[in-house]
């Protein structure tokens, strides 16, 4: 009957943890005093008090609380109270409850199940360092058995690997490998230890694997990541050796693939050359002239601050098939210690999917998004669109006057993302997105559907009941009139203005044409915000007056408001007098970044890697970058605003 009561009570209680109840069920190895009378009759009140009603049973429960003894009925009852604790959303008070039967020396049968709840609590209360205290404490039960550890295993192992005790999590997870029934699970841990050794593990951690008989389950991962170390670093003849080891291990699949490939070309890393840098450029093609912007500025960049580099140059003609070829020619042929290129989504793909192959650090032009997530060893020196679409958020930010931002967008990828990651970026500092619409800029009806219901014309939306209110009154007021044509909603029903400010996530030329639209719907005072793409003749040409007052940003400042610096007298001398450009910039900047990371002596391209991740800030072109181990740019970033009719500077760069 008892057994019964218990079950019913597990039943009703385990919404705090999906985990079954413990099953331990050994005999205690000390002895509990008898119960007193008074204290058995408080628990039978208790278990039948429960069901239905559970504070009527914590207060019996708590009787016996007030009273601690040393028996078998007293730690029930603290386990029995933290359960029902727990159920009502009462975590401190179960704390101590469960504190109770860990902390004296009876092993009561269930004292690993309070342990366990103890780890529970402490994980839900974001206490990483208790909740594996507790967990730990837990496994080390003398009498604990493998079923509990299996729910211990299974609960801490992703605490250990966000606290960085990746031995321990791989433990943990092998145990659960061996032991678990659910196929599902196998699988799930088995592919989370092996990226863990792949991504997480240094090199002697990687050692203590491989000399740990207990996870000989992962001794090909171990061995073929402490390869890749070595060969990254140049140990060529040592990462032949643990290759061989990973090979003789490793079952078929991408990581085995990959492990012979290296190994067949590690003799292509003996002649590294510390002081050549290669560069994957378009110079033949409709992409020449950015090929060439780039290369005036690397080399004045290359020029500056001393040592000596050479630069080995090869044209990607824009397509990636080719700068993928000369990427392989550069590293296996010339053995450069760096690679500077891509400026186009295909040919930084196609570049930086052999350079991180073979480790070699590669600093790419594109902003294409994802590429530094996707590729080790690579470093981005472009505006993404995500850093883009958080810089002009923090700059409307500013205004303490734009409280409401209505939202216009195009319904493509870079609309869509840009539009996204403003929104977010705006809403989580409190200010208000009072609409968004999309529209397909192609479409004339399409995009007058999307300006009307940021102002609330939309026939369908909120005002739906006012507007055929209005149209009875037209019809009631035209009965003579033909009424094959009946009255548009913009006809019966003025805009609602209830923002401070348009933000139109668009490029500029269709940006210019939709600020063109909107005088028709009453929206002509009021500020624009636009994107990165905005600073462009292109803004200005075809609405000049509805442009007028908008504001945004850029990496590069208006035409015709350079700063003057070295850098960009430079430029313009080498290109005759005119003004520098973003590419000639991209250019330089990549290569001071370089040769800042190159001035500091690194052995080899891992050290290269780490110096260029660890460089803090860098004296550009026309500021300070920043380069961490996000491996993205921080670029200097410009606020602009249409003023008479022309892109100037709004007050500070930041």
């Amino acid at each position: 009957m008892k057994n019964n009561f218990y079950i019913f009570v597990y039943l009703i209680l385990t919404s705090c943890v999906s985990s079954p109840e413990f099953t331990n069920t050994v005999v205690p190895s000390k002895e509990a005093v008898d119960s007193s009378s008074a204290e058995i009759q408080l628990y039978k009140a208790a278990e039948l008090a429960l069901p239905g009603k559970p504070d009527l049973a914590l207060s019996k429960l708590n009787g016996i609380a007030l009273k601690p003894s040393y028996s078998k009925t007293y730690f029930e009852a603290m386990i029995l109270m933290g359960r029902i604790l727990e159920q009502q959303n009462r975590p401190d008070e179960a704390l101590k409850a469960y504190d109770r039967v860990v902390s004296s020396n009876y092993n009561h049968p269930k004292r690993v199940f309070a342990f366990y709840r103890l780890s529970v609590i402490f994980k839900n209360k974001g206490n990483t360092d208790r909740a594996i205290f507790y967990s730990k404490s837990g496994l080390n039960q003398p009498t604990i058995s493998n079923q509990d550890k299996l729910i211990f295993y299974q609960f801490s192992y992703p605490l250990l690997i966000n606290n960085d005790e990746h031995i321990e999590a791989l433990t943990a997870m092998d145990f659960i490998f061996k032991n678990t029934n659910d196929k599902k699970i196998k699988s799930e841990v088995r592919d989370i230890s092996r990226n863990l050794i792949q991504i997480r593990l240094n090199r002697q951690q990687l050692q203590t694997v491989i000399n740990n008989a207990d996870l000989i389950e992962y001794h090909g991962d171990a061995y073929a990541k402490l390869g890749e170390v070595l060969f990254y670093s140049g140990n060529t003849d040592e990462a032949t050796v643990q290759f061989n080891n990973a090979l003789n291990l490793l079952p078929s699949g991408q990581l085995r693939l990959r492990i012979a490939e290296l190994n067949k070309y590690s003799s292509v890393y003996k002649n590294v050359d510390t002081n050549s840098i290669g560069v994957i450029v378009p110079l033949t093609g409709d992409k020449k002239s950015i090929g060439e912007n780039v290369l005036r500025g690397l080399k004045i960049g290359m020029e500056s601050d001393g040592g000596n580099y050479k630069l080995i140059i090869k044209d990607s003609q824009g397509l990636p098939e080719v700068a993928a070829k000369a990427a392989n020619e550069l590293i296996r042929e010339n053995g450069v210690f760096g690679i500077i290129g891509g400026v186009t989504t295909t040919t930084a793909d196609a570049i930086v999917g052999v350079a991180s192959r073979f480790g070699v650090p590669t600093i790419v032009l594109s902003p294409k998004p994802g590429i530094v997530e996707n590729f080790d060893f690579t470093f981005q020196n472009a505006l993404t669109l995500k850093y883009a679409a958080l810089k002009t958020a923090e700059a409307v930010l500013k205004n303490p006057k734009i409280l409401k931002i209505a939202v216009l967008k195009p319904d493509d990828n870079f609309g869509n993302a840009y539009a996204d990651t403003f929104i977010k970026a705006i809403t989580s500092s409190g200010r208000e997105i009072t609409t968004v619409a999309s529209y397909t800029f192609t479409e004339k009806s399409s995009l007058n559907a999307a300006i009307k219901s940021i102002v609330k014309l939309d026939a369908n939306g909120d005002r739906k009941q006012e507007y055929n209110q209005k149209l009875r009154e037209w019809k009631k007021n035209n009965k003579n009139t033909r009424q094959l044509n009946l009255p548009g909603v913009e006809d019966l029903l003025k805009p609602i203005i209830d923002f401070d400010a348009l933000f139109i996530a668009d490029s500029a030329k269709p940006a210019s044409l939709v600020a063109a639209s909107l005088p028709v719907f009453d929206i002509d005072n009021i500020p624009l915000i636009g994107t990165h793409l905005w600073n462009s003749d292109e803004l200005i040409k075809r609405a000049p007056e509805q442009v007028e007052g908008a504001i945004f940003i850029d990496s590069i400042p208006p035409a015709g408001q350079w700063p003057n610096t070295n850098c960009t007298r430079a430029i313009a001398k080498s290109l005759g007098g005119k003004e520098p450009n973003l590419f000639s910039v991209l250019g330089y900047d990549s290569a001071k970044m370089l040769k800042a990371a190159l001035n500091t002596s690194p052995s080899n391209r891992v050290s290269l890697k780490e110096k260029l991740e660890n460089l803090g800030k860098v004296n550009g072109c026309l500021g300070d970058l920043t380069l961490d181990q996000s491996r993205i740019v921080g670029l200097t970033i410009f606020n602009l605003i249409v003023k008479d009719k022309k892109i100037v500077l709004r007050e500070e760069t930041y």
